[in-house]
């Protein structure tokens, strides 16, 4: 039974790092996060079925599941050889197939990919984040577990925010310098500065929410979480600094975001936090400060969508703020003048 624990403990700690670590990998894009990734699922599904022989407890497997796989295994059609079938199912692909063979550019049979070698590199990826989806289910089930992984998405954001923030403020290379990944706009350790800004804001929201736990938990933690369940004395002595270390992580996280001049990033996580507001109050003002919320969303909303063109401008001096270079005093009065 004690190893048992040892390996659940064991594999808690390695998907939390591993959801920590491995956005630092170009979104997915570097040449390690493939070999990382297979490794760490390989350790944490051993460690799982070590587990469950040990315990007699089943891994979960949800219908979910056996969705996902029909969908990789009907995706793995486009590396399957065969001219009738490629003829069949695309004869643009078949044609392309054609010309390629007869230019001498090719000696393998058709498929469905025009690029077989990068369709297997995406679908053994493809494959390798749906087990590890499929090991996170299985591994945080309790509440305690739950703020974990809620602070593993927020701590991936946080770094990703640091890597991205260190060249612009302090003037250190990039992380990825030598592969002409500029730092302006921000992008983090993203190719699409898009992709960053959405992490940014799933991190924010996840701080956010950590934030309301810790304030709501009281002194006597039994108005939301019972914080014994995961650090002894976490509810008891750090509860204040906790939350200003959440509000400190939250601030760099904000420019990064604004900064990323990814618009939908932006305006979802905005969107996404008056939605928060509005179905997490408790209390007997519960009613009032829902509705409140909720009409307060319907504003933003109007305004939001009778102000695009201003939104626009905005972003644009925000654009020819980065394009400067200089974040200081000087170089936001000549953008903002």
């Amino acid at each position: 039974m004690l190893i048992a624990k040892l390996c659940d403990r064991l594999r808690l700690t390695i998907l939390s790092l591993m959801l920590i670590a491995l956005p630092l990998g170009l979104g997915g894009r570097a040449h390690w996060v493939l070999p990382a990734l297979t490794i760490t699922n390989a350790v944490a599904l051993s460690l799982l079925f070590l587990e469950s022989a040990l315990s007699g407890r089943r891994p979960r497997i949800h219908r979910a599941w056996v969705v996902s796989g029909a969908i990789l295994l009907l995706l793995c059609v486009q590396i399957v050889p065969g001219s009738g079938l490629v003829g069949m199912l695309s004869p643009h692909a078949a044609t392309a197939w054609e010309q390629a063979y007869a230019a001498g550019l090719t000696e393998l049979e058709p498929r469905m990919s025009l690029a077989p070698a990068r369709t297997r590199m995406a679908l053994a990826m493809l494959t390798q984040i749906a087990l590890a989806g499929f090991l996170v289910y299985n591994t945080f089930r309790s509440r305690s577990r739950l703020l974990l992984l809620s602070a593993s998405i927020a701590g991936a954001a946080f770094v990703n925010t640091l890597t991205a923030l260190t060249p612009t403020v302090i003037g250190s290379p990039h992380l990825y310098s030598d592969l002409g990944i500029s730092s302006t706009p921000l992008s983090g350790t993203y190719l699409n500065r898009n992709h960053f800004g959405f992490l940014v804001g799933l991190g924010l929201l996840q701080v956010s929410g950590l934030a309301w736990l810790i304030y709501n938990s009281g002194d006597n933690g039994t108005r939301t979480i019972h914080w014994k369940s995961l650090f002894p004395f976490l509810r008891k002595h750090l509860r204040s600094p906790m939350l200003v270390g959440l509000a400190m992580a939250a601030v760099p996280m904000t420019m990064s975001l604004v900064f990323s001049l990814s618009r939908g990033a932006a305006m979802a996580t905005a969107v996404a936090l008056l939605f928060f507001l509005a179905v997490l109050p408790k209390g007997q003002h519960r009613g009032r400060i829902r509705e409140g919320t909720f009409a307060l969303t319907a504003i933003v909303a109007v305004i939001l969508v009778g102000s695009i063109e201003a939104l626009l401008c905005l972003w644009g001096r925000y654009e020819a703020l980065m394009e400067l270079g200089n974040l200081g005093l000087a170089g936001r009065w000549n953008v903002w003048r």
